[in-house]
């Protein structure tokens, strides 16, 4: 570097710091900063070749560039205790050879602790010391096991690494290499790479393969020179910060990030492509934009919105399911979608919500969150990270037969069938007002939701009889469902009717009740006519599947 940038450098940074604090200068930086994480675990023959494992490592950092900052870490050893992963070459330039005959000495001892080892590798990073690299921050593990030993509960390992990397602000390139490891216990590092945000892990299955991709992710492809760099390298304004905001680089100078207060929002467009079931709808979200608008950082949500109830007006005049957005522990609610009608089955697309967040938000463990009801799961979808889709679709009824008769009445329910929805507390409501023309809204969601665990399910049916000069009445009490394992209940509701002569046939009425899901099983519903015939009327029964 020329001395007139290398003054140059100084004396931005000199007045970045105002002069109170030590100048960094920006050529002492590194390029790259890699730390190479290791499974030095004892392992299974033929995984347990540790030796392979060191060889390749050694020549990795060997052939290294000097001006690159190398570290190696271990992991593998007693589940308790602080001694199952350690630091053994700190991170620093010209450490190849170092790191080689630190690698060389290790005795593989202990089971795999590949988490506790991938949580100290972060904290490695989170300090200002040893500089990190201005292009690349990477860990490399490289592993003979795929799982972790010691931890019961992988996923809340993986979330607490997940809050880690918020917490710390950091912008690490993560690389997963497995070697040797059965194809059946391969995915216990993919997800490991999907909860860290890493590309899909490398698996090795020789010494050879394993050598060349570790030079693959440990030398940089262009290789870096004496000669002067661009100066938008040395120019902090338009340095991106590891928490992904723009502004002075605590990198470049040395400086401690902005604190909170002052944090810039990372303005960005994410795009999401994921669909949910919340409250009746199916809500595929397309992308989520964030921008700051007369200072004031905006999230806008984009969605399409289908109407997945079935009802004959179900939802024509209904408020869409509500949005919020949680991220760090804290819940931003999103203004509302307005009332509108929303046919049955048509996608309305172009619809967005409209979130205003803090200028500390992060996107890196940003959910989106649309509440079901009351007290059951929500629908979830991380914005960055990938996501299990919770099954809260509608199930279809299969009956095995689809009318009963008891006394002078008969229901038919092969017309419209049944359904089963995980995602809104369905119910039956109607009289003779509103009932024997097919447009009752019978189909739309309690406000009162679902119970946790809990299902709704809603059966159709039209009623014929004869009602004779007196009528007869009809409610939930006529009904009984009996459940797989043998227990008996009444429906949650049921169209409350009084049935005369000149409205001897009525349409689509229904019942409706709560289930444990996923409902399993054969169930079975018993109809009885109980206004009081000569002689008493015989229970009629059908059964049916959901699913």
């Amino acid at each position: 570097m020329s001395t007139r940038r290398r003054l140059l450098v100084a004396l931005v940074a000199a007045a970045l710091l105002g002069g109170s604090s030590i100048v960094v200068i920006a050529a002492n930086l590194p390029q790259y900063r890699t730390e190479l994480l290791v499974d030095a675990s004892a392992g299974i023959p033929p995984a347990g070749d540790f030796g392979a494992v060191a060889a390749a490592v050694g020549a990795t950092a060997a052939n290294a560039d000097d001006d690159d900052s190398l570290a190696l870490r271990r992991f593998g050893g007693e589940c308790t205790g602080g001694a199952n992963t350690a630091e053994l070459v700190a991170a620093g330039t010209g450490h190849g050879e170092q790191i080689t005959r630190a690698v060389r000495q290790v005795v593989p001892q202990g089971v795999a602790t590949v988490h506790s080892g991938l949580r100290a590798a972060i904290s490695d990073f989170a300090s200002r010391y040893p500089l990190r690299g201005r292009k690349i921050n990477r860990i490399v593990l490289v592993t003979r096991s795929a799982a972790d030993a010691c931890d019961a509960d992988p996923d809340a390992a993986h979330r607490a690494i997940q809050q880690l990397l918020t917490r710390a602000g950091l912008r690490l390139d993560i690389r997963l290499v497995g070697y040797r490891i059965p194809t059946d216990q391969q995915s216990h590092l993919i997800k490991l790479a999907a909860a860290t945000a890493a590309p899909a892990p490398a698996f090795t299955q020789t010494a050879a393969e394993l050598t060349t991709t570790l030079a693959e992710l440990t030398v940089p492809k262009t290789a870096t020179t004496d000669s002067d760099p661009p100066l938008s390298e040395l120019d902090p304004a338009p340095s991106r910060r590891p928490d992904g905001g723009t502004g002075p680089s605590s990198q470049l100078t040395g400086e401690p990030d902005p604190p909170a207060g002052t944090a810039i929002f990372p303005e960005r467009t994410v795009s999401v492509g994921a669909t949910v079931m919340t409250r009746g709808y199916a809500v595929s979200v397309t992308e989520v934009d964030g921008r700051t608008r007369d200072g004031q950082p905006v999230l806008t949500v984009r969605v399409s919105l289908t109407n997945v109830l079935w009802g004959m007006r179900s939802l024509a005049q209904s408020s869409p399911p509500e949005l919020e957005v949680h991220q760090g522990g804290q819940v931003y609610p999103a203004d509302g979608l307005p009332e509108r009608t929303y046919a049955r089955g048509v996608a309305h697309d172009g619809s967005s919500y409209t979130v205003r967040v803090e200028p500390t938000f992060q996107w890196e463990d940003a959910v989106l969150v649309f509440p079901v009801s009351r007290d059951a799961q929500p629908a979830s979808i991380p914005v960055l990270r990938p996501w299990d889709a919770v099954a809260l679709a509608s199930a279809q009824v299969f009956y095995q037969k689809t009318t009963l008769r008891s006394g002078r009445v008969q229901l038919e329910f092969g017309a419209y069938g049944g359904r089963f929805h995980r995602d809104a507390r369905m119910y039956a409501e109607g009289g003779n007002s509103d009932a024997g023309d097919g447009t009752c809204d019978f189909d739309r969601p309690s406000p009162v939701g679902l119970e946790r665990g809990k299902g709704s399910l809603k059966l159709y049916f039209d009623l014929y009889g004869d009602p004779g000069a007196g009528g007869f009445n009809i409610n939930e009490r006529n009904y009984t469902l009996t459940l797989p394992g043998g227990r008996t209940i009444h429906p949650d509701s049921a169209a409350s009717l009084a049935v005369y002569p000149e409205s001897a046939r009525l349409r689509r009425l229904a019942i409706a009740t709560q289930l444990d899901s996923p409902p399993t099983g054969t169930f079975t519903l018993t109809f009885v006519d109980r206004n009081g015939t000569s002689p008493a009327a015989a229970p009629d029964s059908l059964t049916f599947t959901i699913g």
